[in-house]
Order: structure tokens, then sequence, then C-alpha cells
């Protein structure tokens, strides 16, 4: 059985998100499938099964109006950003050890074409701290009656601040994942 996305609507729908929707079955399905299984993981350890239930019964709309449908546009959102960085790791290796057929895709569609190492880094960190702070505010708990605002709560930090010099992303912690 193929991995499914957490909160995306399709895995089609998710690599259109990412531009790999001319992707071909072969290693560069098996790389977007594995992605997919690390971040879907990583958002059961991090919300906890309950609280994706929650969010997955919230109605989806490419035009949010309410609190709920915003909430949910967040989650998808961090599912396409997570599966990005996972990717911006992973991807790279496939195309330089790909066929020319691999190549032609990667040129027509590539996420990460061109770009420079300290550019590529600094969007991991960019996406990492996106990813965080989405996070935070799906721990969050919503009200879905008639105010139709978000009740966000500050959770206890589960990790000691980071050492000066340090990462955000300490292992054992959201960045386990990035690392």
């Amino acid at each position: 059985m193929a991995t499914t996305p957490t909160f995306s609507s399709s895995v089609l729908r998710l690599k259109s998100e990412l531009r790999l929707s001319k992707q071909p079955d072969g290693d560069g399905e098996a790389q977007v499938a594995s992605a997919l299984l690390e971040v879907k993981s990583g958002f059961i350890r991090e919300l906890g099964s309950a609280r994706i239930t929650v969010l997955q019964a919230l109605a989806f709309s490419e035009n949010p109006v309410t609190s709920d449908q915003a909430l949910r546009a967040v989650a998808n959102l961090t599912e396409v950003k997570w599966v990005r960085v996972v990717l911006m790791r992973t991807l790279p290796m496939l195309f330089m050890d790909a066929s020319v057929n691999q190549n032609q895709i990667y040129h027509d569609e590539a996420t990460f074409r061109a770009s420079s190492e300290g550019r590529l880094e600094t969007e991991r960190i960019a996406l990492e701290n996106e990813i965080e702070k989405n996070l935070d505010l799906l721990r969050g708990d919503t009200s879905v009656g008639n105010e139709g605002r978000l009740k966000i709560s500050s959770p206890q930090q589960a990790c000691p601040d980071p050492l000066p010099g340090g990462t955000l992303f300490s292992k054992g912690h959201l960045g386990g994942h990035f690392l």
C-alpha cells in the first residue's frame, strides 16, 4: 500500500505543489513516498494521532474564510513545506545518479535547480522555522462554535534551549527529521 499524505488531498496534488508532477514512477516516486512517510511519522510525533484526526476533520478550502478552514490550510501547507525540506536532502542525489530522462525532468521542473549550497541552506532554515511556527499553531485548541476564532495555547518547552551557536532543531526534537 502506497504512503498517502496526512493532510493533502492526494500524492498527485502534493507533487504538483512541489513542482514534481512529471516525476515518473521508480526511484523518484520512492523518494517522495519515503519523504511522505517521514513527514507522516513526524506529524504523529509532534501532534499526536488524536489532534491529527481533529485537523483532518476540518473542511479544506482553497479559499479559506473561516478559522477552521485556515487552520486546515495551515496543516496542508505545513505538510508541503516539510516534504520539501526532506526532499531537499534526498532528491539531489537521485538526479546525480539518474538517467537522461530523470535529468530532463529535473531541468524542466526542478524544485531546487540552479541554487547555490548557501542559498539552499538559507531556504532550508527558513522552511524549518515556518514549519515549527505552524506546528505550534496546529497544536493549539480550536473553537468550532459561533466564535469562529482560534485559541492558541503555548505548550511547555520539551527540550532545553540550544547552546549558543547551536541550532534550533536539536536531535530528538523536530529537528531530528531535518538532519
